[in-house]
């Protein structure tokens, strides 16, 4: 079920950018491009990945943060918080 629904969304996004002429396909949609570097749709393009990309560094940071948190707590505290 996960697998189909991201599949939704990813073809859904691309519908979305495509409808936007901020990506083109052939017409099996195997292959997409990026519009030419000049036009004001790369430039929608490129301040959209920006976004994109700050995102998805925020949520790598507060992981690995959470993860380097849980690596330094030793089992035996765990195993004692639990208990109480």
């Amino acid at each position: 079920m996960g697998r189909n629904l991201g599949r939704a969304v990813a073809d859904s996004l691309l519908d979305t950018f495509e409808r936007l002429n901020l990506l083109t396909s052939n017409s099996d949609r195997s292959a997409w491009q990026r519009p030419a570097s000049t036009s004001l749709e790369a430039i929608r393009l490129s301040v959209l990945a920006q976004a994109a990309i700050q995102t998805i560094e925020r949520y790598y940071l507060a992981i690995a943060l959470l993860l380097q948190a849980a690596a330094a707590t030793s089992p035996r505290k765990r195993w004692s918080s639990a208990a109480t």
